[in-house]
């Protein structure tokens, strides 16, 4: 019964690469797309990534992964009472080796071209550590895993509309060019002046009027030299504070894109709380999809403007011989393969601006379904039920605070974990 739960899970997740095919049409711009910027200019951040190592360990506030874009290097701090009532810490990092060292030099056309390049930018290592701080529960868990975002239509690098962005900066980018060209143009109007003037002067005849045409030239070219200037810092200025702006409208207006991520993980595990007795605990699958929830409104020009309300999360997962304290023998842990149907709704962003006042907010509220399995006593069912908030401090720093109630188990249990998360790029 176990096995056949597991390929289910396992043929779901790979299933889900058929998504890929679709995606990959969608990505692809125009020859010309992006190549004055770098994948490092995308710096849009719509959440810090959650730690799905810390969903494998037990630990997690949440149970169900949210498929994030991916970052460079990322970092999360937990601290508090897991369902069982055992207080917690932990720690975890997350990286994307490819980006983290390609994103100086790869531009948004290679990545929107390339199906390769997308892939390998996506793809995120995690490795998390947990340890229990009371005498019910000394243990110490390890996690490392891999995740792949097959499609995200949250990734700017891939979604963003350049064609916007070029089209707010072609007036000013006309000015700067016909500016350069008419400078350069000045330019050679007064060498050939003073070619002229060199001439007459060798050949001895009168120069006057050659005189005067040089200086009219080099006049001509200070005054070309003055409206390139200003065209040149208008254009940089409008550049720098247009794409900025680019970034942070799109930002406001896709926190809740849809996108889909599968993953693997290896757990280990130590009872009495020693590093050096950590042995391999089962591994885990798991695939999660999301889906924006928004409502449009007709401005005055009668174009639709799209106004992201909610995002609804889907998450199937399957682990093998997970350790889990016994809740009616102190110390004592015994394994089971777990089954994982959760789905999770978020509620953010710039909607709750109007209440609030703060668009950096979000409301979440997540039920999850879990099957477990046993070698020597009857399988049992939980309920996991869950409430948190999740307050960005800055764009790369979010912190989360999370309450809930896990039923079904010998002993029901409520909890509260609080942790921080840090992102980098």
């Amino acid at each position: 019964m176990k096995i056949k739960y597991f390929f289910i899970v396992f043929i779901i997740s790979i299933f889900n690469i058929g998504f890929l095919f679709n995606a990959i049409s969608d990505e692809l711009p125009k020859p010309d797309e992006g190549k004055s910027k770098t994948t490092d200019s995308v710096t849009t951040d719509l959440t810090v990534p959650s730690s799905p190592a810390f969903a494998i360990l037990g630990v997690s506030p949440e149970d169900v992964i949210r498929p994030d874009t991916p970052k460079a290097l990322g970092c999360a701090l937990l601290n508090g009472l897991d369902s069982n009532g055992h207080m917690q810490t932990g720690i975890a990092i997350e990286t994307c080796p490819y980006y983290l060292f390609t994103w100086k030099t790869t531009t948004l056309g290679d990545y929107r071209r390339n199906l390769i390049t997308r892939l390998m930018d996506r793809l995120q290592l995690s490795i998390a550590t947990t340890k229990g701080n009371d005498k019910d529960d000394k243990s110490v868990k390890l996690a490392m895993g891999i995740r792949l975002a097959i499609f995200d239509d949250a990734d700017p690098r891939s979604a963003l509309d350049l064609d916007t962005y070029d089209s707010t900066l072609k007036e000013a980018y006309d000015a700067y060019h016909k500016a350069f060209t008419d400078l350069n143009i000045a330019k050679r109007d007064q060498i050939k002046a003073e070619d002229a003037l060199s001439e007459a002067i060798d050949k001895k005849i009168p120069t006057q009027d050659l005189s005067d045409k040089v200086k009219q030239a080099k006049e001509t070219v200070a005054k070309k030299e003055e409206e390139f200037s200003k065209a040149y810092d208008k254009y940089s200025t409008l550049l720098a504070t247009t794409w900025a702006k680019t970034l942070k409208d799109w930002a406001r207006s896709n926190w809740n894109a849809s996108n889909l991520t599968i993953g693997a993980a290896i757990s280990l595990f130590d009872e009495k709380g020693e590093l050096s007795g950590l042995k391999e605990s089962g591994y885990a699958v798991y695939a999660t999809g999301s889906y924006g929830i928004n409502y449009y409104n007709i401005d005055s020009d009668g174009k639709k403007i799209k106004i992201p309300l909610a995002q609804l999360l889907l998450h199937v997962r399957y682990q093998t011989d997970m350790e889990l304290p016994d809740q009616l023998v102190e110390g004592k842990f015994y394994a089971a393969d777990v089954m994982l149907v959760g789905s999770q709704l978020r509620i953010g962003g710039p909607n709750l601006n109007d209440f609030i006042g703060n668009d950096n907010l979000i409301i979440l509220g997540e039920y999850d379904y879990k099957k477990l399995f046993f070698d020597k006593k009857a399988d049992e069912e939980w309920h996991k039920w869950a409430f948190g908030l999740e307050y960005k401090i800055s764009d790369s720093t979010t912190m989360s605070i999370t309450l809930g109630e896990e039923t079904g188990k010998p002993k029901a249990g409520t909890f509260t974990i609080g942790s921080l998360r840090w992102a980098l790029k």
